[in-house]
C-alpha cells in the first residue's frame, strides 16, 4: 500500500467539498480523478500530498515514497532549467535516485542533449553530497549496531545476574526455613523436657505433702494417746485404784546401729540408724526420725534378734534362688499374632522376669507386617525404666522383624 485516505472531510466556507471520502493507492496503480472545476480535485490531491490538512479523516503514506503535486499553475524559478524545475520541490537525496528517470523523461520530451548534460552536471554535484550523506548514515548504522550488540550483551549479563540473585535468594530462604524448623523442634524438645521435669517435681511435692500429712497425723495420734493415758492415770489416782507406781523396766546394754529399741516414756518402738559423737541415738520410727539418749531407751533383744535372723534368711534364700531364676528366665519373646495391648502387657511381664533373672540382653520378635506392632513395642521400650537401650535386629537375628534390648 503506497497511500490510503479514510473518511476525509473538508469544508470551503459554507460549502463542503469532500464528505467522508475513502481512497487507496497500491504500487503499480494508475488512477485518474475526473470532475468539473470547483468540485475539489486539487484540494483532494493537496491533502494526499500532505500540503493541506483535512477537517476530518486520516491519510497514511508509505515512508519510502515521496508524494508531490504539480499544481495547475506552477511557479517557475527564473533561470532554472527544466530538470531543476522538476526537482525544485524534492529533497536533495531523491534527486540522485531519480536521475536516470528524469533524463529519459526529458529525452522523450525532445529536449536538447546540452540541456540534459547541464542538468546531469548539477545532479552529479548533488550526488556527491548524497553519497556523503549515505556514508554518514552507514557509519551511524554501524555505531547503532555496535551499541545494539553491547545493549544485548548487557541485557544478557543482567538476566544472568538476576537469575543468580534469585537462586541465592531461594537458597537463603531454604536455609532460613530449615534453621527455623530446627529451632522450633529444639524449642519443642526443651518444652517437653521442662514439662516432664515439672510433672515429676509436682509428683514429688505431692508425695512429700502426703508424707507430711501422715507424719502430722501420727504426731497428733501420739499426742492424743499420751493425753488419754494421762487422763486415765489421773482418773485411776482419783479413784485410788493405783496403790503404788510400777517399777521401772530393768536397764539394758547400750543400743548400737541396727538394734530395735523402745522409748520408755512413749512406749514406741524404733530402729537405731546412727549414734552421734555425744552418745545420743538417731532413731527411725516409721517415717519419723527422732533423737534420744541411751537412758531414754531400752533394747528389745528378742525383736532385734528376730530381725537379724530374718535378714540372714532372706540373704541366704536370695543367693540360692538367683541361679535358678536366671536359668528359668527366657531371653526371647514372640509377639506375632497378638494385638498391641496384649503384646505390651506380655512385654512388661517378660521384662520383669528377665530383670529378676539378671539377663543383660533380650530379643523381642514382633515381625515386619505393617510396622504398627514394631512401632508400639519400640515406643514402649523407650519409656521403660528397665531398658538401657534397644536396636533393630541385624542380618541373622531377624533384621527389622525383631528388636534387641539391653537391660539396666
Amino acid at each position: 500500500m503506497l497511500l490510503s485516505a479514510e473518511h476525509l472531510t473538508i469544508d470551503f466556507g459554507s460549502r463542503r467539498l469532500l464528505d467522508d471520502v475513502n481512497f487507496y493507492l497500491n504500487e503499480g496503480d494508475k488512477t485518474g480523478i475526473i470532475g468539473i472545476n470547483g468540485t475539489g480535485k486539487s484540494t483532494f490531491l493537496k491533502i494526499l500530498a500532505g500540503g493541506l490538512e483535512p477537517d476530518a479523516g486520516t491519510v497514511a503514506r508509505n515512508p519510502n515514497v515521496q508524494v508531490s503535486v504539480l499544481p495547475q499553475n506552477p511557479v517557475m524559478e527564473d533561470g532554472a532549467t527544466v530538470l531543476e524545475q522538476v526537482f525544485l520541490h524534492f529533497p536533495s537525496e531523491f534527486r540522485a535516485l531519480n536521475e536516470y528517470e528524469a533524463k529519459s523523461m526529458l529525452n522523450r520530451l525532445g529536449l536538447p542533449d546540452y540541456i540534459i548534460q547541464k542538468a546531469a552536471d548539477r545532479i552529479d554535484a548533488e550526488n556527491v553530497r548524497f553519497e556523503d550523506v549515505l556514508s554518514q548514515l552507514d557509519l551511524q548504522r554501524q555505531a547503532m549496531e555496535k551499541e545494539k550488540e553491547q545493549a544485548a550483551k548487557l541485557r544478557r549479563e543482567m538476566e544472568e545476574a538476576r537469575a543468580q540473585a534469585e537462586q541465592y535468594r531461594q537458597r537463603i530462604e531454604e536455609e532460613r526455613r530449615k534453621a527455623t524448623e530446627k529451632a522450633q523442634a529444639e524449642a519443642r524438645a526443651i518444652i517437653e523436657q521442662a514439662r516432664d521435669a515439672a510433672d515429676e517435681t509436682f509428683k514429688e511435692l505431692n508425695e512429700m505433702r502426703r508424707r507430711q500429712e501422715q507424719a502430722r497425723e501420727w504426731v497428733d495420734d501420739n499426742e492424743q494417746r499420751a493425753q488419754l493415758r494421762r487422763k486415765l492415770n489421773e482418773a485411776d489416782a482419783a479413784l485410788g485404784g493405783r496403790k503404788e507406781d510400777l517399777p521401772p523396766p530393768p536397764p539394758t546394754r547400750d543400743a548400737v546401729i541396727g538394734d530395735t529399741v523402745e522409748l520408755t516414756k512413749m512406749g514406741t518402738q524404733a530402729e537405731v540408724v546412727g549414734v552421734n559423737k555425744d552418745g545420743t541415738l538417731q532413731l527411725q520410727a516409721g517415717i519419723l526420725k527422732l533423737k534420744a539418749k541411751q537412758s531414754e531407751v531400752r533394747v528389745l533383744e528378742d525383736v532385734t534378734a528376730r530381725k537379724k535372723q530374718s535378714a540372714k534368711d532372706k540373704q541366704r534364700a536370695a543367693s540360692v534362688s538367683r541361679p535358678f531364676r536366671a536359668a528359668a528366665a527366657k531371653a526371647e519373646l514372640d509377639l506375632r499374632g497378638m494385638m498391641v495391648d496384649e503384646a505390651l502387657g506380655a512385654v512388661d511381664l517378660f521384662l520383669d522376669n528377665a530383670l529378676m533373672g539378671k539377663l543383660e540382653t533380650v530379643t523381642i520378635i514382633h515381625g515386619k507386617g505393617t510396622g504398627a506392632l514394631r512401632k508400639a513395642v519400640r515406643d514402649h521400650l523407650k519409656k521403660s525404666r528397665y531398658v538401657k537401650e534397644y536396636r533393630p535386629g541385624v542380618y541373622g537375628e531377624g533384621e527389622d522383624g525383631v528388636t534387641v534390648a539391653t537391660l539396666k
